[in-house]
Formats: structure tokens, C-alpha cells, sequence
């Protein structure tokens, strides 16, 4: 896991670009890699509940994000292959302002080893449970089967909560 302090999630660019973009920066980001198999779906939503939490999320919205992400990595991992490999990068879209929302940016990665990968595009259930839980997700898959996919999650803050 590494903390990076200038990372971009750029909701115009292409979901692949998004991990390695730099155009926007943003406060905080912890990427995550991990072999592409079974397995690392706890690890994932321990590190959703953290990151958000120290977000400022409450846990309403944090259920929510465990639940987005786990259906985002259970859609990377739905083909036949176990080679390759998962990369998360979990980011603070928020401009530092303590005035301002509160934004949870996601981008997983799937590339795999030796082969194209074979992943069928998002179901109308993943794409449902996603839209219930997050603002905005998107996805795609390449022409060489290389898939990612990203949301964000916007924490809309109340006067009452500024003024505390």
C-alpha cells in the first residue's frame, strides 16, 4: 500500500487513464495491488471503511462504498482467469477546503498476464447496486480485454456540520 499526497481521478478521462492520470491532484490516495484471485475481497472493503471513515463518512455511507466496491471487484474477478493482476487506487476528491463536500473517488484495474481477458461487460445487477450506492460509476473493458472500472461517492456536508 503506498500514500501518495498528488494523485488524479479525472471523471472526463477514460477509466483505464485514470490510475496513472496526473492533471488533477488530489489530497490523499492509497493504491492497493494484489494477485487477481479469490480472496482479497475483505482486504478491499477494510481498506474502503478506513479511507472513508477518515473521510468523514458515517456508516450509512461507508456500507454503501464496502458494497460498491465489492460488486467493482467481484466483476474484475468473473472470468476464467486466475492470472493478472487487481490494482485499487481509493482517493480524496476534495479540494482540503473543511467548507466543502467530502468526495470518495475509486478506480480499480484488471490486467492480466498472458492472455486477453474475457470479461463480459457490467450486469444489470452490478449496475444497479451501483447506482444505488454510489453518485456516478463507469467502466470499460479494452480491446486487448484489459477492464477497469471507477465511482465516487460525494459526502454532502449540512451547515449544522460545519459549524460544530
Amino acid at each position: 500500500m503506498i500514500w501518495t499526497s498528488e494523485v488524479a481521478v479525472a471523471a472526463n478521462k477514460p477509466v483505464n487513464a485514470q490510475l496513472a492520470s496526473s492533471e488533477n491532484s488530489r489530497r490523499h490516495t492509497l493504491e492497493v495491488s494484489f494477485p487477481a484471485v479469490d480472496g482479497y475481497l475483505r482486504i478491499c472493503r477494510l481498506n474502503t471503511s478506513a479511507f472513508a471513515a477518515n473521510l468523514g463518512f458515517g456508516i450509512d455511507d461507508i456500507d454503501d462504498l464496502k458494497l460498491a466496491v465489492g460488486e467493482a471487484i467481484s466483476w474484475l474477478l468473473s472470468d476464467d482467469s486466475t492470472t493478472g493482476t487487481i490494482e485499487l487506487a481509493f482517493s480524496d476528491g476534495s479540494s482540503g477546503n473543511v467548507d466543502t463536500n467530502r468526495q470518495f473517488h475509486f478506480v480499480a484495474r484488471r490486467s492480466y498476464d498472458d492472455k486477453p481477458g474475457t470479461l463480459e461487460p457490467l450486469g444489470e445487477l452490478a449496475n444497479a447496486i451501483l447506482g444505488a450506492t454510489v453518485d456516478d460509476h463507469r467502466f470499460e473493458i479494452d480491446d486487448t480485454g484489459q477492464a477497469a472500472i471507477s465511482f465516487e461517492k460525494t459526502l454532502v456536508q449540512s451547515v449544522d456540520d460545519n459549524s460544530a
